[in-house]
């Protein structure tokens, strides 16, 4: 990301501010459980754990899941073929707008959340497990501060429902 004040906001609102170099990361958040993502579909992708953010790249169409560490983010190609079978049995997924949107999964500790959200949910959940993560399992602390996080993406409204084509002053903040 490079810039959240309202001024960025408005300018790059216009497509042919910043030469189309710069995106605005949409404010919407939709809750995806029940939709289709079961065991067997998740597993599929190959994401190695189960805290983890999937992202399309825009032009590219590469998918990556991003997976928070102590250390970081941890990466990991995702098989085109794969993310195909996902899109046809999760539709929702087809609409993710690249490089600003991510599939957000906590499939940890018996949780099954799948979200569609912006961007910078993710690296704020990252840098969350990052800052409170203790030993060699994350202690209790991280897990609590990680139900926290999902808890308040539940408690807020699910924002946005139109396609993330469409973003508005209000309902955008500039990103990448």
């Amino acid at each position: 990301m490079s810039c959240a004040c309202r001024a960025c906001s408005l300018l790059f609102d216009r497509r042919e501010a910043g030469g189309a170099h710069y995106r605005l990361l949409p404010r919407r958040r939709l809750r995806l459980d029940g939709d289709g993502i079961d065991d067997t579909l998740w597993a599929s992708l190959g994401v190695p754990v189960g805290l983890a953010f999937l992202t399309r790249g825009e032009t590219s169409g590469e998918v990556t899941a991003r997976c928070p560490s102590p250390l970081g983010l941890l990466r990991a190609p995702v098989d085109p073929h794969r993310w195909r079978e996902a899109e046809a049995s999760v539709p929702a997924l087809a609409t993710l707008a690249g490089d600003v949107e991510a599939l957000l999964v906590d499939r940890t500790e018996g949780a099954r959340q799948h979200w569609i959200v912006p961007l910078d949910d993710c690296y704020r959940l990252a840098a969350t497990v990052r800052a409170h993560w203790r030993g060699l399992g994350g202690g209790p602390e991280v897990r609590r501060r990680i139900e926290d996080f999902f808890r308040r993406l539940a408690d807020g409204p699910s924002v946005d429902v139109r396609p993330p084509t469409e973003p508005s002053p209000t309902d955008s903040r500039p990103g990448t």
